[in-house]
């Protein structure tokens, strides 16, 4: 969302979706955009601020993580955190760490080298989820890919400005960034995807993010062609 469009909103009080049509289950917009990372880049390892099962339950999903050996995510409710444990069925590649409402600071105390990809979908509140991009954008690895949920919003944006390589996936609100430092990804793979991204778009305005089976399809076909 451009800053002109994002001022309009905070004024007059109107929700994001006022702009952008937000999928039916919110929760569940980056769902495409993971699948195509995991097509695309070699994920052993994943570092996540905010669990969930869009996104952990995604990550130890085979089909879509083939090479995935460990998922380390932080979380601040109990009940979520178990609720996410159950999902996984004791799948041993999976560590939730709880912490408290300060996120940023688990963030601080990480070792970002050992990991491939970074996911943020933290709460408790949008403000602890941008003190969070910001300390992850500040401290990440070179080697790391950034994946950010609900990217459309501004203050993310700007939380995120030490990362000057985005990608923004925008068929499906909330929307999902995509960053990384300089140099980390060529121009073939930046082809690569943005022709993925044009392929979710095709298909957007049908299938929702949740359709797990028909992304798969998509998402397969759409690789196999590159």
């Amino acid at each position: 969302m451009n800053i002109f469009k994002y001022y309009v909103r905070k004024t007059l009080g109107l929700p994001v979706h006022y702009y952008f049509k937000a999928a039916e289950v919110p929760a569940s917009s980056h769902l495409p955009v993971l699948m195509t990372i995991g097509k695309i880049f070699p994920i052993k390892s994943v570092l996540e601020f905010g669990s969930g099962s869009f996104s952990t339950l995604m990550f130890l999903n085979r089909a879509i993580f083939p090479q995935l050996e460990k998922v380390i995510s932080f979380e601040t409710d109990p009940e979520w955190k178990q609720r996410v444990i159950d999902g996984a069925g004791g799948d041993k590649r999976l560590e939730i760490l709880l912490v408290d409402d300060d996120v940023a600071k688990a963030a601080s105390k990480c070792n970002f080298s050992l990991f491939d990809l970074v996911f943020i979908d933290n709460g408790p509140s949008a403000d602890a989820r941008a003190a969070t991009i910001r300390e992850v954008a500040k401290r990440c690895h070179d080697s790391n890919l950034i994946v950010i949920h609900d990217f459309e919003n501004l203050p993310y944006q700007q939380a995120a400005r030490e990362l000057p390589q985005r990608f923004f996936f925008d068929s499906h609100c909330p929307y999902t960034g995509f960053l990384w430092r300089n140099g980390r990804i060529d121009r073939v793979t930046r082809s690569k995807l943005k022709r993925m991204k044009k392929q979710i778009g095709r298909h957007a305005g049908q299938i929702e993010p949740n359709e797990v089976e028909t992304w798969t399809g998509i998402i397969e076909q759409a690789a196999r062609a590159l």
